[in-house]
């Protein structure tokens, strides 16, 4: 069954008035019914008394009251005449004469309440309606007190209802077919109007849902016929223009902040009381190695799959309080993250859920280990020379050496390690200005940009019979470079090329131009790098082979300052090695427009 809230605003309309007019016109009609009634009767009983009167008068009844036979005919062709029932009773209250019926078969009619009335005050006249157990009839009785002869006796006219009784019923037939009219007509004037009413409160609505949907901003002009709607329209048009103002502010803050949050190095997280995800920027999916897509309202457990965050955050909400820590991810590679967890309240301090900030500190932890590992190295790096020097010159002073030839010995050693401690200083101060200063680009020609390492290097190369080859394409064109710092990376590559080469190797120098990009290879047919040590060997004095690496006076530096020359060019460089096959360092230097 259908709740009153269900039905239409029409439907309720013409409901509620068709109630009250069935509820007005029943009133209306039931009292009128009464005093049709009322009235009937009253000209019935007048009727009934003035036949009373000419009956007392009547010289026949007052010859024969004391002859019954003759009184009853009397009475019956009188009653048969004026086609009403007159009885005639003593003051015993028997019947002594009765236009309708038997007189010897009727019951005493003392207790009937007109007559009764009567005998009680013969001054009033008695009146009563009510069903004839004689006639079968509902009947309306009239009796008066009447004296003759010395006789006291009770003149009763009654008359039948039926007449009156169907005027009613026709009238009540009448006004319901006209309440019936009435009601139809109504509702549809109710209906008509409700029409002009609804359709626009329609169309308000239709406009309103549009103006929810982003569609419009404001409601268009409508037909109305009462200044209610034309203020609730005009309302509306000041709603939807404050709306479409509010969420463009809206919109427009949430566009800042989305910016903000996705262009923020640091990963941040936003979940509600239940630890329903609110927003994840694309910083902290990375960091956390997790797909962003439709995060929004899920489970963060469910979803993070780290119990250490889900414990902290279930802390921060329970205890309400701001937390920090660090924690270590393999997403796949192994991440140092610092975390901060801090509670969102709403205006009432109540806590309506928790934000987290993950801060990647994965760089400075490595820098920290690079720093240690640098310290450490030049330390090692350096004492050894200087250990060799001070123990070589303090042989000769506590020994007081004097002959020339183990003096020019130790003195040569000195010299070697000097030299050795001298090319290690100058690395790192050529190391410490490459990472200070990016240095300036210019367009410049390589065509011949290998003669001066070539020849700084040739009487290297002489010593172990090594063959460079070159390999450079005609008419490169011109390239953002800076010259001095490509011929030192091609001496420090071309110089380990020939270090770690063996007797009568080659050495291959290539240039070549492809896309917008021309490519150097630096190839050599040496000893190799293994396969695990190729991703170090661009670290600050990493080796190899330190025996050998010592052995033929390498600093261990001299990639590292490749690396960083190639990092200044906006390029990369790559190596391919096998071993005891000889290895390929190729890198890259842009055209220029």
């Amino acid at each position: 069954m259908k709740k009153w809230s269900d039905y239409s605003l029409r439907t309720q309309l013409i409901l509620v008035f068709a109630i009250i007019q069935i509820i007005l016109f029943t009133s209306i009609f039931y009292f009128l019914t009464l005093n049709y009634r009322e009235f009937y009767l009253q000209q019935l009983k007048t009727a009934l008394v003035n036949d009373i009167e000419l009956i007392r008068n009547d010289n026949n009844i007052m010859d024969n009251i004391n002859n019954p036979e003759k009184l009853d005919a009397y009475i019956k062709e009188v009653g048969s005449n004026i086609e009403t029932r007159i009885t005639l009773v003593n003051k015993e209250g028997k019947v002594l004469a009765d236009s309708s019926y038997k007189p010897e078969l009727m019951d005493n009619h003392a207790s009937r309440p007109e007559i009764s009335t009567v005998m009680n005050n013969s001054s009033l006249i008695g009146v009563s309606s009510r069903k004839s157990s004689t006639l079968e009839q509902e009947m309306f009785y009239v009796a008066a007190f009447f004296n003759t002869n010395n006789q006291n006796i009770v003149i009763r006219m009654s008359k039948s209802l039926e007449n009156i009784n169907s005027i009613i019923r026709n009238n009540i037939y009448r006004y319901l077919v006209f309440l019936l009219i009435l009601l139809f007509l109504s509702n549809m004037i109710v209906w008509y109007f409700s029409k002009s009413v609804i359709k626009p409160l329609n169309k308000i609505k239709k406009m309103a849902q549009e103006i929810v949907e982003g569609k419009r901003t404001t409601i268009e002009d409508v037909n109305y016929s009462n200044s209610e709607l034309g203020n609730l329209v005009n309302e509306y048009n000041r709603l939807g223009i404050e709306l479409d103002k509010k969420i463009e502010r809206i919109t427009e803050e949430k566009n800042k902040l989305s910016a903000i949050l996705n262009s923020m190095t640091e990963g941040v997280i936003a979940t509600d009381q239940n630890k329903k995800i609110l927003m994840m920027n694309p910083k902290a999916c990375k960091l956390l190695n997790i797909k962003c897509e439709n995060i929004e309202g899920k489970n963060f457990i469910s979803e993070i799959r780290d119990h250490r965050l889900n414990d902290y955050l279930d802390k921060v909400l329970e205890e309400n309080k701001h937390l920090n820590t660090e924690l270590t991810f393999k997403t796949p590679e192994k991440t140092y993250l610092e975390c901060s967890f801090q509670t969102i309240a709403d205006n009432n301090g109540s806590i309506v859920g928790a934000v987290m900030v993950l801060i990647d500190v994965t760089r400075l932890k490595k820098l920290e280990e690079m720093r240690k590992d640098f310290v450490a190295n030049v330390s090692h790096e350096l004492k050894t020379p200087l250990t060799s020097i001070k123990g070589y010159a303090d042989t000769i002073i506590e020994n007081k050496i004097s002959e020339f030839e183990t003096i020019e010995k130790f003195v040569g050693i000195i010299s070697k390690e000097a030299t050795r401690l001298n090319l290690l200083i100058n690395d790192l101060l050529d190391l410490s200005k490459l990472e200070a200063n990016y240095f300036e680009l210019k367009p410049e020609n390589i065509d011949y940009i290998y003669e001066k390492p070539l020849r700084i290097l040739k009487s290297k190369a002489e010593q172990k019979n090594i063959d460079i080859i070159n390999h450079f394409d005609d008419d490169l064109p011109l390239v953002m470079i800076n010259k001095p710092q490509i011929e030192n990376l091609l001496i420090n590559l071309i110089d380990n090329a020939i270090k770690y080469n063996k007797e009568d190797g080659k050495i291959y120098l290539r240039a070549y131009q492809k896309e917008d990009k021309v490519f150097i290879e630096i190839e050599d047919t040496g000893l190799g790098i293994p396969e695990q040590d190729q991703e170090r060997i661009f670290e600050r004095f990493y080796r190899v082979d330190k025996a050998r690496s010592k052995e033929i006076g390498g600093t261990g530096i001299g990639l590292s300052i490749v690396k960083h020359i190639v990092k200044g060019h906006n390029s990369e460089i790559e190596v391919k090695s096998v071993v005891e096959q000889g290895t390929c360092f190729r890198f890259y230097l842009t055209i220029a427009k």
